[in-house]
């Protein structure tokens, strides 16, 4: 069990990492070739609408997280408190 979650957390941090890397060179790439499908919209654009969904995963894992944590000490704390009220 704790061998697949080391090498989880590896291919999600490898993930993640092409992803924030990869992904504004592969833009900048597409937009140095100025050949075949042309776009209305110009580097700067894609990489500013890159940037603010990079920015809202983050976010929405950051809230998920903290929710997680947060249910986890709650559950924590009652049972303690289940533990005390028993002891009398």
């Amino acid at each position: 069990m704790k061998k697949n979650r080391v090498i989880w957390i590896v291919v999600a941090v490898f993930v993640l990492l092409l992803l924030t890397v990869g992904g504004p060179i592969l833009i900048n790439e597409l937009y140095k070739k100025n050949s075949g499908y042309m776009t209305i919209w110009g580097a700067a654009d894609v990489l500013s609408y890159y940037g603010m969904i990079i920015a809202a995963l983050g976010g929405v894992a950051g809230v998920y997280l903290t929710v997680y944590v947060s249910t986890k000490h709650y559950r924590e704390d009652a049972i303690i408190g289940i533990i005390n009220v028993a002891r009398g």
